[in-house]
């Protein structure tokens, strides 16, 4: 009786053995990071100066499943959690689009490349996080000055194509859909990169029809040049029609070098916004230094230092963005900010 039993299980695990290989392969991930900010924004009535920031700290549960041919279908769903609250996952409308949402879509990748439908970074945002030696979320990042109206974010109800390196050569287009019946606003995006060696070279354009009527479009350019255990980072950026005003035109440009020493990076940034061409005295410049010191390969403690000096109409403030707290200043008011914080992917 009991070898009949044994026998029995031993076949219906035989039986249910293909059903379980078959299924995809998923792997779940994340992000910690949390930082201690001293912030001031210029403001004489302001008591408190410290911050806990949490820093996009998110989770995420990424799936694929090999579909023979080369091919692989593909999904991830990723959203953000709190490290300085009490709710765990973080449901803020000004964080993205929809909430604390991050990526999140569906695919296929093979040798023709890989295509998404959802909810994820575009491909201009990409160019200007790939030159960004902040772009860790730490406090200094060049969001604060290049993101403006419409820039920067995910793109939601959109499809996009990324195509495999073509002997360093490679392009991403994303197109944003109506998702309604009642407007015609769509968004597109694109662009190329180049690397080859110690070079890396890139150029992004997005155009997003914010109404039947009016549209806003922008301009990105980005490169890199390693040399040894020194990097330069270059930035440039033409955004036409901001917020769709007719006229409200800006560009900003970038520069800066990281030195690589043992388990440390020392490095620097600058980033310049011009006034929009319809606002005088709008521009602002920002200046960030900071030092990574790596723990491991997943994990840095690090320390920043980051200034914005605004025009008299700027409102410019270091922090936000991507790093939880932020210091938005009065107009014509500079900010400031020192950050000690600890960053580990799992």
């Amino acid at each position: 009786m009991n070898k009949k039993i044994l026998f029995a299980a031993v076949g219906a695990a035989l039986a249910v053995a293909p059903m379980i290989s078959a299924q995809a392969e998923v792997k779940v991930g994340g992000l910690a990071h949390v930082s201690l900010d001293s912030l001031d924004r210029g403001t004489a009535s302001d008591t408190g100066s410290l911050h806990l920031s949490n820093n996009s700290s998110n989770i995420n549960i990424g799936a694929s499943e090999d579909l023979g041919g080369g091919m692989k279908a593909i999904a991830k769903w990723e959203t953000l959690v709190n490290y300085d609250a009490a709710s765990a996952i973080q449901n803020s409308t000004t964080t993205s689009s929809v909430g604390g949402l991050r990526d999140a879509y569906v695919g296929l990748k093979g040798g023709f490349g890989t295509v998404r439908m959802g909810h994820f970074n575009d491909p201009v945002k990409v160019v200007g996080r790939s030159v960004d030696l902040f772009y860790s979320q730490q406090l200094g990042e060049s969001r604060a000055i290049v993101r403006q109206t419409n820039w920067d974010e995910r793109m939601a109800n959109s499809i996009g194509y990324d195509s495999n390196d073509m002997g360093g050569l490679s392009f991403r287009v994303q197109y944003g859909v109506e998702d309604s019946f009642t407007t015609d606003a769509t968004t597109l995006a694109f662009s190329a990169s180049y690397k080859a060696g110690p070079l890396y070279l890139a150029v992004g354009h997005k155009s997003i029809d914010l109404t039947a009527t009016t549209d806003t479009t922008a301009l990105r350019f980005a490169g890199s040049y390693t040399m040894g255990d020194i990097k330069f980072v270059g930035f440039y950026q033409q955004v036409s029609d901001a917020g769709g005003v007719s006229g409200a035109d800006r560009d900003t440009m970038g520069f800066g070098v990281a030195f690589k020493a043992g388990n440390n990076t020392f490095k620097a940034q600058w980033y310049k916004a011009d006034e929009l061409d319809t606002s005088a005295n709008t521009g602002a410049t920002q200046t960030s230094i900071g030092i990574d010191h790596s723990l491991s390969k997943n994990t840095i403690i690090y320390a920043t230092y980051a200034s914005i000096s605004n025009d008299t109409a700027a409102t410019f403030g270091v922090g936000g963005n991507g790093h939880g707290a932020s210091a938005t200043p009065a107009a014509g008011v500079d900010s400031s900010g020192l950050s000690f914080g600890m960053r580990m992917k799992f």
